[in-house]
């Protein structure tokens, strides 16, 4: 199998655009729901969260900003949805950091399974021998499931 960088294709892809960028994060940072669901932030709800730290961006704008219609914030606003969301502004800025941003989100993500977050815990305390077996395991089941692995090898 040959080898390719870590994270997911979306992550290991070339320049995003701002409009990716954002529904990238739309996508992957979520709330939690009255219902116990994790979903995305309505524009409104993250208007609502900007405003409370004294920024002025209308849910409109931002979805002219997630679609593409708007490419050109200031730098004020790439601040606060970059707080917002949790990621450093550069994130928006330059590709590397981007990736490496991309990449702890999806770790992030998937942590956040009660049962991914068991198999991890579980297997930190393994010796490196025992985890390279267990890898080993979860790629073949994941083969037989026909789950892509060539993304998220080293």
């Amino acid at each position: 199998m040959g080898e390719t960088p870590t994270g997911p294709p979306e992550a290991s892809a070339g320049n995003k655009t701002l409009a990716e960028k954002l529904d990238y994060l739309f996508k992957t940072v979520k709330v939690t729901g009255p219902d116990g669901v994790r979903r995305e932030y309505k524009y409104q709800e993250v208007e609502q969260a900007l405003r409370e730290r004294d920024y002025d961006i209308s849910g409109s704008y931002l979805q002219y900003l997630r679609t593409g219609k708007r490419d050109n914030p200031t730098k004020k606003h790439l601040e606060a949805l970059a707080a917002f969301f949790g990621v450093p502004a550069a994130y928006f800025l330059d590709d590397d950091d981007r990736l490496g941003v991309e990449q702890d989100l999806e770790l992030l993500t998937a942590l956040q399974d009660a049962g991914v977050r068991s198999i991890a815990l579980r297997a930190a305390d393994l010796t490196p021998v025992s985890r390279e077996l267990l890898s080993q395991i979860l790629d073949t089941m994941r083969t037989i499931g026909g789950v892509d692995l060539e993304h998220e090898k080293k």
